[in-house]
């Protein structure tokens, strides 16, 4: 039998998140820049309207071949909890049927924000069931609760922020739970020279990344030990808006640079072993600089802009026995829309 509904949702990732810790900061304070790409999640949603003695809904990961249904009833959230969660906040009917699809072009465990764009895009599929209409804000904070609260903990609010918006933010955290977000508009010569430069690497297999003493110590609140670190990346995302908004890129590879090394010495594991054999080799190419990911997952190469010199930097880096990742500027956040029949 044919859904009577079928809802759509695709969001992009990110890359080159300066100042990426520091809206975890326990201060309250901080700021970072990104740039939302593809990579992208992709979210399809079909509704049967079924009458029925309990619910039923069945979560299909596309990439990974696996089914998982939970029930919307449980009061223990064990297999899904976000979903289990959002159907309750939302008051989805219970006789439903409902089937999400889901698929992600971003590899796992690539430190892309996917998480919280895949979270994003279920909610805003949800969402359209309803007659609810939350803006970009709004979408991030209602997932964000709800994830925090069925798991005890939610991907940092940038990472969401990214998928919803898209383009290039820059997103500021004057007091604790408060988030003021810039889209920067960019000429678009800038643009498409940021995208022209652009190579995106991933680690293949790469096993999940342990957290330091850094990571546990803000969780208990602030530590005078790594303030000097996250306001330095702070100030690093501003100045990584304004080399981007003057066409320089040298200098942002510069401040791409300096912030993975800040990170580095708030967390000594972030960079993977085998990124750390390639960087004295991306000097060879001469590019403009390197940002190591969210929690390092993957690396951000902003290559020279010589065509030639960027393909032969992609395919040493194949040969390095690292995944190139195709990658493009996401000019726009979250899409939903009704799917035809």
């Amino acid at each position: 039998m044919k859904p009577q509904r079928v809802i759509n949702a695709a969001a992009p990732t990110r890359i080159c998140d300066v100042g990426g810790w520091t809206d975890n900061d326990p201060s309250g304070r901080g700021a970072v820049f990104q740039i939302a790409v593809y990579p992208h999640v992709e979210v399809q949603l079909f509704l049967w309207e079924e009458a029925g003695p309990e619910a039923r809904f069945t979560l299909s990961i596309e990439n990974a071949g696996q089914t998982d249904p939970p029930n919307p009833d449980s009061p223990a959230f064990q297999k899904l909890p976000l979903i289990e969660a959002a159907l309750k906040e939302l008051q989805i009917p219970g006789h439903w049927s409902i089937v999400i699809n889901l698929f992600s072009h971003a590899p796992p465990r690539s430190s892309l924000g996917t998480s919280a764009a895949v979270s994003l895009a279920i909610m805003g599929t949800l969402e359209a069931l309803t007659s609810n209409r939350s803006s970009p804000v709004e979408l991030v904070n209602l997932t964000r609760r709800l994830e925090t609260g069925a798991y005890g903990s939610a991907p940092a609010v940038h990472n969401y922020s990214a998928a919803a918006f898209g383009g290039v933010t820059f997103i500021e955290f004057p007091e604790p739970g408060h988030q003021e977000v810039a889209v920067v508009e960019l000429p678009e010569n800038h643009r498409w020279e940021l995208e022209h430069r652009l190579v995106l690497i991933s680690v293949p297999n790469r096993p999940t990344h342990s957290e330091t003493g850094f990571h546990t110590s803000r969780r208990k609140g602030p530590d005078d030990r790594y303030r000097p670190g996250l306001e330095r990346l702070e100030e690093l995302a501003s100045s990584a808006r304004e080399s981007l908004l003057q066409g320089d890129f040298r200098q942002l590879g510069r401040i791409f640079q300096e912030s993975t090394e800040v990170q580095r010495e708030l967390d000594p594991g972030l960079i993977h072993p085998q990124v750390e054999r390639i960087l004295p080799v991306l000097k060879e190419f001469d590019v403009a600089g390197s940002k190591v990911n969210g929690g390092g997952g993957s690396m951000a190469i902003l290559a020279s802009g010589d065509t030639a010199r960027k393909h032969l930097l992609e395919r040493m880096l194949r040969d390095k026995g690292f995944l190139v990742l195709p990658v493009r500027l996401a000019r726009q956040g979250l899409r939903v829309w009704e799917g035809s029949q």
